[in-house]
């Protein structure tokens, strides 16, 4: 009767195991990086439970309803389709303007990547795209939409709550959406905002993965949406834990609104777009401001140097060592 109890039991575990094998590997993980977030954390005795519980939570809410809903995998592959149809619209419009020297590598005429006409023309179409969405006052109503649930449920403050949910659409350039309050922020909150503009996806940036990587993967667009909403409360939940707020928040549990003026017609919102991309404009550079794109090139720059540098040493060490083998 104990062979028979022990051998059911085993039968069940397998096909268990065969069902939810894959879930289990993810719940560690997270789990994994959760404690590895702790063993680094700036005070290990201060931790915010509501946040980490609520951010766990919202992760999982969000995936249940990207796999479980009924119509969401037809709204994502919508989404997908949307992304593919403005990009093959862009890419077309650079192969009318450059000829073959916009053709992606792979296919027939390519001469190869080049960055300053395949990849950045696509940045700043999407760029111009989101200026659209917010003039249409689309975007704005959706980051609100994800900024109230994060502030309501988390308790964290609505500036941070503000740019982790713009951070979703616009990437790590949104900062400049709570401008007013960055002068006033905690240290916590700025980790929150580091780790979100980190943590998600751009959709500048999106549209360049899903050109070179949409062959591979059809419906790649879909899923770095999804995958960047999913990111955003889980940036919230390891910055916390990495950095706990030991301060007081002056937006604390509260809402706060974008700050951005908005354009008189269509047209004027796509060009301080673009103008946002070269020049600094305080009032209109939200997704693509300025500053951050030189801060961003100085870094690029430093590294390149950092790294000609390191192989110019290398290479001399390698020739101090073979010529005399050579002679």
């Amino acid at each position: 009767m104990r062979a028979g109890l022990s051998g059911t039991i085993s039968r069940a575990m397998q096909k268990f195991l065969s069902q939810y094998g894959y879930n289990l590997v993810s719940a560690g993980g997270l789990v994994a990086l959760m404690a590895f977030a702790w063993v680094f954390s700036a005070n290990r005795r201060w931790m915010n439970w509501r946040v980490i519980g609520w951010g766990v939570g919202i992760q999982l809410l969000i995936g249940a309803l990207v796999f479980w809903t009924p119509g969401s995998r037809e709204a994502f592959l919508w989404l997908n389709r949307v992304v593919v149809e403005l990009l093959d619209a862009a890419t077309h419009g650079q192969k009318f303007l450059f000829g073959p020297l916009a053709v992606e590598p792979g296919k027939t005429g390519s001469l190869g990547f080049i960055l300053a006409i395949q990849g950045l023309p696509l940045i700043i179409f999407f760029s111009a795209a989101m200026g659209l969405l917010y003039y249409w006052r689309i975007m704005p109503l959706v980051i609100r939409g994800f900024a109230w649930v994060f502030t309501r449920l988390m308790g964290i403050s609505g500036a941070e709550s503000l740019c982790t949910a713009s951070n979703i659409f616009v990437g790590i350039e949104s900062a400049t959406t709570i401008r007013p309050y960055l002068s006033r922020m905690t240290r916590s909150e700025f980790c929150t905002i580091l780790t979100a503009g980190m943590a998600t996806v751009a959709s500048s940036v999106m549209g360049v993965y899903v050109l070179y990587l949409g062959s591979v993967f059809d419906t790649i667009a879909g899923h770095l949406i999804s995958a960047s909403a999913l990111s955003a409360p889980a940036a919230i939940v390891m910055s916390k834990i990495l950095l706990p707020e030991d301060g007081q928040p002056v937006t604390l549990g509260r809402h706060v609104d974008l700050s951005y003026e908005r354009e008189s017609g269509a047209v004027e919102a796509v060009i301080n777009q673009l103008k946002g991309i070269s020049t600094y404009d305080a009032n209109h550079a939200l997704p693509l401001a300025h500053p951050i794109d030189d801060d961003r090139v100085v870094v690029l720059d430093r590294s390149v140097e950092r790294t000609a540098s390191q192989f110019g040493r290398d290479a001399g060490r390698y020739r101090r060592l073979v010529q005399p083998l050579v002679a």
